[in-house]
């Protein structure tokens, strides 16, 4: 799974499927408070696509910077956030400090997320006639 293109981009499909073996947990054994994201809610899209926009990459982000751009979210709300995420394996901490880093598949997992609604579930609602 070495093979990536810009931004961590998988260069060939075959690279996504080895991401539930690699990293992903199941359902399963997630603890039970614990709840899983939705990539076509809008409020874990604009998650995403922040996280997504790459300004995090080097320096890391912390709760304050998420808040900064998730403007109706509480520090309390951000901070579940955050926990949601290294929970589901897609954030990490970095040692003693209260900086987060997206992990490898943390970055596969977003990126074909928003691919899936950009290049399938938009232009399929597109399409469709209006009521």
């Amino acid at each position: 799974m070495k093979e990536t293109g810009k931004l961590g981009c998988p260069a060939s499909p075959a690279a996504f499927s080895n991401v539930r073996r690699d990293g992903c947990r199941g359902v399963a054994q997630l603890p039970p408070q614990v709840v899983e994201f939705r990539f076509f809610d809008d409020d874990d899209q604009a998650l995403f696509e922040i996280l997504a926009r790459g300004e995090f990459n080097i320096s890391g982000m912390r709760n304050k910077d998420l808040r900064e751009n998730l403007h109706d979210k509480t520090c309390s709300q951000v901070s579940r956030i955050l926990k949601r995420l290294r929970v589901h394996g897609l954030l990490k901490r970095a040692g003693s400090s209260y900086k987060y880093y997206l992990t490898r598949i943390g970055r596969l997992v977003l990126l074909a997320g928003l691919k899936l609604r950009e290049l399938f579930l938009v232009p399929q609602l597109a399409s469709q006639p209006a009521l």
